[in-house]
């Protein structure tokens, strides 16, 4: 448990500083990207046409060469508004779009479990080469706290990917502490199938790391502009 309270306390320093994320490389200017996502379980003894339903949208736009603007919207049931997600954002890219090593950080606020939020959050990538083949890694943390009772939930994402000849492989682990200090460790490796130049689909599988509850299947579209 000691190991894990360091980590998030040194993410959270981070983001004080230069931190990064999956989010690092600087969008373009009036450049668009839309990620449609769903996650399905289904718990023992639950028919398969029944799964319960993560649905998610992100979506970015290029302001200029290093801002951008992002807005992050999900909800496990969206006729429940104190479940929903809805998170608008800016993000700036302190390297060029050259740099081998790139930093950013952002800000923003909105709405999380009924309650206002203010996002603050960085980022990190960095192309690499896997297999003969080019990829790369990237770190993104961030924090929601609520302004009235300084409430903070803290997530971080690193991913490590490949490109592939029609496709990319990637695998994502993911740490989340919410504000009542209960962590959840995930791991979802996943494959984007190239349909087109500027359009991918998404399916993965996601583990829950730090429990025996079900793994959840993933789909997903992206789609550039």
């Amino acid at each position: 448990m000691r190991c894990k309270d360091l980590f998030f306390c040194l993410a959270s320093l981070a983001l004080l500083t230069e931190q990064t994320s999956a989010g690092a490389w600087p969008r373009g200017k009036g450049k668009v990207f839309l990620s449609y996502s769903s996650s399905l379980t289904w718990p023992d003894g639950r028919p398969l046409e029944l799964p319960d339903i993560y649905g998610g949208i992100y979506a970015e736009y290029g302001l200029s060469k290093r801002l951008t603007f992002g807005l992050d919207v999900g909800s496990p049931d969206a006729t429940r508004p104190n479940r929903l997600k809805a998170i608008g954002f800016f993000r700036y890219s302190l390297s060029a779009p050259s740099a081998a090593h790139q930093f950013a950080f952002d800000v923003g606020a909105g709405k999380y479990l009924g309650e206002p939020v203010v996002r603050i959050g960085g980022s990190y990538g960095k192309g690499i080469s896997l297999f003969s083949r080019s990829g790369w890694m990237s770190l993104d943390a961030h924090m929601l706290v609520v302004p009235s009772s300084r409430a903070t939930t803290r997530s971080i994402d690193a991913t490590l990917g490949v490109n592939l000849p029609k496709g990319k492989a990637m695998g994502l682990l993911s740490m989340h502490r919410s504000a009542t200090g209960d962590s959840t460790y995930t791991f979802t490796p996943s494959y984007a199938y190239q349909i087109d130049a500027k359009r991918h689909i998404d399916i993965g599988v996601s583990f829950n790391l730090d429990s025996g509850s079900d793994p959840a299947l993933k789909l997903g579209v992206w789609q550039e502009f």
